[in-house]
């Protein structure tokens, strides 16, 4: 994914999603009590050569701190680490390597802002490579009363307006927005879910997206759209599955 989309997307997203990428004034209280599960974005290019180098490489664990703790947390690639009781401050900050217990820390590769608020939550890391290494941008997507068991968890990385139809059901997505809904797949046939976006330059209807999704009713299901990284005005599906009452992936 290009920096340029992801700066879009994180400038403009909706409610439901929170970007940390810059330093907040961090609150010691209240303190954040929530079940995280983390996961590191993987859409076939940003991690090839680490996969490359490692191919039953699966997950990267990360170093957090919180006041005076140092904690390990796993990450899997392209999927969700097992769940982790989290207990601390509203900025989780992550860390490559173990930070020293005394001394300066280094700069962490993460910054995590959670709010009070938040029971459940998911964490999707996206890779960024620069003069410093390899950073994360970071999405907390809050799960405690907006995304449900049995959701399905739409976003948009799309730079246009996209006509969606799943099953029966209409709905118009801004580019970078976000929505939840639930649908029926009582026959275990899947979700239809159909995407269009309009020709700017005609006005006609191109078609971009027309797969099923298969529902698990005990779980949540994220769905990405984003723009195909090597054809020009295409677009991809990205899903991601996780159920928060199992202890492991």
């Amino acid at each position: 994914m290009s920096g340029k989309i992801l700066h879009l997307l994180f400038g403009i997203l909706g409610m439901h999603v929170l970007f940390i990428g810059y330093a907040f004034a961090e609150s010691p209280v209240p303190p954040v009590n929530a079940q995280l599960r983390f996961s590191i974005w993987n859409d076939g290019f940003n991690l090839r050569d680490s996969v490359e180098s490692e191919p039953s490489k699966n997950a990267e664990i990360f170093w957090c701190v919180s006041g005076e703790e140092i904690f390990p947390v796993r990450a899997a690639l392209g999927d969700f680490g097992p769940k982790f009781e989290y207990r601390g401050s509203q900025t989780l900050r992550m860390y490559s390597t173990r930070p020293p217990s005394t001394g300066a820390f280094p700069n962490p590769v993460a910054e995590c802002r959670i709010l009070p608020s938040t029971k459940e939550a998911v964490v999707i890391l996206f890779p960024q490579n620069d003069e410093k290494g390899r950073q994360y941008e970071s999405l907390v997507i809050d799960q405690s009363s907006t995304f449900k068991q049995g959701e399905v968890y739409l976003q948009s990385l799309y730079p246009k307006t996209l006509y969606l139809r799943l099953n029966q059901e209409r709905l118009v997505l801004e580019p970078f927005k976000n929505a939840s809904f639930s649908l029926d797949d009582s026959n275990s046939r899947g979700v239809r879910l159909q995407v269009v976006v309009r020709d700017e330059s005609s006005d006609r209807v191109r078609p971009l997206i027309h797969r099923f999704i298969r529902m698990n009713p005990e779980g949540r299901v994220f769905v990405f759209i984003l723009p195909h990284p090597m054809r020009v005005d295409a677009a991809e599906l990205r899903l991601l599955e996780a159920s928060l009452d199992a202890e492991n992936p």
